[in-house]
């Protein structure tokens, strides 16, 4: 029997890609947006990192993460997209479907501004054109009524042409100009309802990240920055692993993780004490802390006063935050103390109250 001949498949490796958005961000998209992100949980991760771990919906997210992201120092824009508030409750059917749907009016969009440009061109030059037309013919007759030559009239009459053009292409002009209008808004409408599905899709795979029943990753602010970066385009394990072949180097890590870790620390030996009893400990403890923690061991002699006085508050709460949350609480009233704008009095009786290493050394 002879050989039927195969058809190719509809579910080609590539017509399987031109299904609504990449699914992978370009590379450098990626790479960006991985570093952003594992700048900003490094440095904030004292102000989110108890609440995130603890996570237990997608809409918990806005409220542990809006407030410090919205801040006029910080400018995440990839974070930004993905804490877009909705009531949406998308499927990733329902986000493929809206991104099939994108794809095509953001590029009628393109393809009618290509054309619009052209004819807001054309028109030009042909208006430029009617305005010669016009001024030739008014020199072209002679004030006493004498007509032009033959030459001189044809030349008129051909100028004349161009004018009714001219008229045709302003209407062409302004009709595009109507389509383009209506494509622009039909686009942004796709492209809002898109935006808006894509940032709860994404909190959804963050929470599934927090929630990962198999506990294959640590809950750091390494890992969350890995988990975050390609969403909402792939799932977070998806993300996870292509972030894992990026190369980046952090350098040091930033003050406020490193106090918040000699905080965590110094939280597990003072449990069950009283804040006075705490406040020698932790006085004691600093001058001793290894030489490997020199820059917050610094830190937290230079700003004694504002630590002191983080102490009292934390030991005032009513109730009292638990002992996993307690350095997290503590470490935010500390550096909200060490940042804020003091009165004179407060800033000399601070600088009073640093305690001297030079004399433990």
């Amino acid at each position: 029997m002879p050989k039927k001949k195969l058809k190719k498949s509809d579910g080609s490796k590539a017509s399987r890609q031109s299904r609504g958005r990449s699914e992978q961000p370009p590379r450098a998209e990626l790479e960006s947006r991985y570093r952003e992100l594992r700048h900003f949980f490094a440095v904030q991760w004292y102000r989110v990192g108890y609440a995130l771990q603890h996570i237990e919906k997608q809409e918990d997210i806005l409220h542990v993460l809006k407030p410090v992201v919205e801040t006029p120092v910080v400018g995440l824009v990839h974070m930004r997209r993905l804490l877009k508030s909705s009531d949406a409750q998308p499927t990733t059917k329902s986000v493929r479907a809206l991104r099939l749907e994108f794809q095509p009016s953001e590029a009628q969009e393109r393809e009618l501004r290509l054309e619009y440009e052209k004819a807001r061109r054309a028109s030009s030059e042909a208006q430029a054109a009617h305005d010669s037309a016009d001024n030739d013919l008014r020199t072209a007759v002679s004030p006493v009524g004498l007509l032009p030559d033959a030459a001189r009239k044809r030349k008129i009459r051909e100028q004349l042409l161009r004018t009714i053009d001219a008229e045709g292409k302003a209407q062409q002009v302004t009709q595009l100009q109507n389509a383009l209008t209506v494509a622009e808004s039909r686009r942004r409408e796709v492209q809002d309802q898109l935006q808006t599905e894509e940032a709860v899709f994404a909190r959804c795979e963050i929470v599934k990240f927090i929630k990962d029943k198999d506990k294959r990753h640590a809950k750091t602010p390494e890992n969350f920055a890995k988990a975050l970066a390609a969403l909402p385009e792939n799932g977070w394990f998806s993300s996870f692993h292509k972030c894992k072949k990026i190369r980046y180097d952090a350098g040091l890590a930033p003050i406020t993780l490193i106090v918040l870790q000699v905080l965590q620390e110094l939280c597990n030996r003072v449990e069950g004490k009283t804040a006075a009893e705490t406040e020698t400990i932790v006085y004691a403890a600093i001058p001793n802390l290894p030489e490997a923690q020199n820059c917050e061991r610094q830190c937290l002699a230079d700003n004694w006063w504002s630590l002191k006085d983080a102490i009292k508050h934390c030991w005032g709460l009513c109730p009292r935050p638990g002992a996993e949350e307690f350095p997290y609480v503590l470490t935010t009233k500390f550096f909200d103390n060490v940042w804020r704008v003091r009165p004179h009095w407060e800033t000399f009786l601070a600088n009073q109250n640093k305690i001297n290493l030079s004399a433990n050394s």
